[in-house]
């Protein structure tokens, strides 16, 4: 069954079930692995513990501004497709994690591995009733919250379990590892996307993208200031993600495919 560009059904169901469970894992893993870490991350590259924040908040700020493209791609090109690339993207930027020599490479990695990360949390979910009969989708959706739970709730446990047995780097290792077992699984199981007529008429808003990233990383920005209280600098940034939410609701309104 085709449906606008959707894949059918898988060629392994549980395989490529478990390829998407663990894609989730991943994502919520790339959040919550990482905070345990902050105080060696702090003493190794001699930095207060508020600039080592930014190895968190690159993260999320990356996976804010990216997710709601990374469906939209999806729907463009393929979900298999974007779902691989993802994958691809989020252990190549996991590997590099691993071996950042400075603080600002660490931080641009985890930017590279928040966009990558986005499509882990995105494009699943889209997947996920094309590749499971309908009779197990509601199964199939639960299972995906609960990896997304489990990966919050273990990365602090696993993280500081690793990081006393080798250091932080070796959390980012695992992350890249986990990424290419999963690699494998998803592109032996899910099927070639299949791309319909209307789905290739589709084009993706990239003023509209651009507008909505932007608004978005001025809002995180604005609340993730440090613990200096509520700044001028955040004023001016919440005041332009108000003006710019104004500016993409005006921008969207009457597209035929708005974002």
């Amino acid at each position: 069954m085709e449906i606008n560009g959707a894949i059918t059904q898988a060629r392994s169901p549980h395989l490529g079930v478990a390829a998407l469970a663990m894609a989730i894992l991943l994502a919520s893993l790339g959040i919550s692995i990482v905070t345990v870490a902050l105080p060696t991350l702090a003493r190794d590259f001699a930095l207060p513990v508020t600039g080592a924040q930014w190895v968190v908040l690159a993260y999320l700020l990356s996976v804010t501004v990216t997710i709601v493209m990374a469906g939209r791609l999806g729907d463009l090109i393929g979900h298999r497709r974007v779902l691989l690339a993802g994958l691809v993207i989020f252990g190549a930027a996991s590997a590099f994690c691993s071996i950042a020599p400075t603080i600002v490479m660490l931080i641009a990695a985890r930017v590279t591995q928040g966009v990558g990360g986005a499509i882990l949390m995105a494009l699943p979910v889209s997947i996920i009733r094309e590749a499971v009969v309908k009779e197990r989708t509601g199964s199939a959706m639960g299972l995906l919250g609960t990896m997304s739970a489990i990966g919050t709730a273990l990365g602090p446990s696993l993280g500081g379990v690793v990081i006393a047995w080798s250091g932080w780097r070796a959390t980012f290792l695992i992350l890249a590892l986990m990424a290419l077992v999963a690699l494998i699984f998803a592109a032996r199981a899910l099927p070639t996307d299949r791309i319909g007529q209307r789905g290739e008429r589709k084009s993706l808003d990239l003023p509209g993208a651009l507008v909505l990233a932007l608004t978005l990383a001025a809002y995180s920005l604005s609340m993730s200031g440090g613990g200096n209280g509520f700044s001028i600098t955040s004023a001016l940034l919440l005041a332009g993600a108000a003006l710019g939410v104004v500016v993409f609701v005006v921008m969207e309104h009457g597209r035929e495919t708005p974002l």
